[in-house]
């Protein structure tokens, strides 16, 4: 799938959501990565714009994997800083939970949002109008973004095989329902390339949302397997985040996010079990 001459998709492992690299005469960045990989991100800037400045940051949301480079962004040439309002409201309150920070073991450098987005409001970058759609479910505040000739940027709303982890015990039990919503939102846009938060580009958006809607109609019926693939997904992380952290320090750290969801012990067990951590 090809992008328009003047965008690039820097993509790199699950530890760093995709960034978007935009070569306007003001360059543009949507989404950043996790915080570790800023000097990876400022080379492609330099590669692809001639130079690390840019104009504007656009985040799809702010989770510490999308958004973790934001802070270097603004060191280098304090470029303004757009999310859903939603979005803003947690970051400029720093509030840690709601940021997926507290008890997690990411880190992600400070930052303030400088402008507010909302539904159906228009940016321009990229030569394009683009359409803010505001797609939450995995994210507070999440949002994509439609250009008129159909590219579609989703971040973690929309993979190719599914969608970014629901997390209902910090974000609340409406994050399902708000999932079915953005996954209709998206299917009514009729987008050719779909650029998602993790994973390549890709076509075919109709078997996209089919896949997506299969997978959020069978962790509405087994709500277990969803805090079950949320704690996996989390010592994933972890790893990523400190290969030399040891099954001890992992296993403090999963059994305080089971706690706060009440999540019954085999299965802190059973999930550290495997990933290949001994239990007990």
């Amino acid at each position: 799938m090809e992008l328009p001459d003047e965008m690039r998709l820097f993509a790199r492992g699950w530890l760093h959501g995709n960034a978007v690299i935009v070569r306007d005469p003001e360059p543009v960045v949507i989404d950043t990565g996790y915080h570790t990989g800023t000097e990876e991100l400022l080379d492609a800037l330099r590669c692809f714009c001639g130079g690390t400045a840019v104009d504007r940051v656009l985040l799809t949301h702010v989770h510490a994997d999308h958004a973790g480079g934001v802070a270097t962004l603004v060191d280098e040439g304090a470029p303004l800083v757009f999310a859903h309002r939603d979005a803003r409201d947690i970051v400029n309150a720093w509030d840690a939970t709601a940021l997926w920070l507290h008890g997690t073991g990411q880190v992600m450098p400070r930052f303030t949002v400088d402008v507010a987005l909302d539904h159906g409001q228009s940016i321009r970058f990229a030569h394009r109008d683009w359409q803010v759609i505001h797609t939450p479910g995995h994210a507070t505040g999440g949002v994509s973004y439609l250009s008129g000739d159909g590219v579609l940027i989703t971040g973690d709303a929309l993979w190719e095989d599914g969608f970014g982890i629901l997390n209902p015990w910090v974000d609340g039990p409406e994050v399902v329902d708000q999932a079915a919503r953005a996954l209709d939102r998206l299917a009514r846009t009729d987008a050719r390339v779909i650029i998602p938060g993790h994973g390549p580009v890709f076509s075919g958006l109709d078997a996209a949302i089919d896949r997506a809607r299969s997978r959020l109609a069978y962790l509405r019926e087994h709500p277990e397997r969803m805090l079950r693939q949320n704690l996996k997904n989390c010592v994933g992380f972890l790893r990523l985040l400190h290969p030399d952290m040891g099954a001890v320090e992992v296993r403090a750290v999963i059994e305080s996010l089971a706690q706060g969801a009440a999540a019954p012990p085999d299965m802190v067990d059973a999930v550290l079990a495997g990933a290949g951590l001994r239990p007990g």
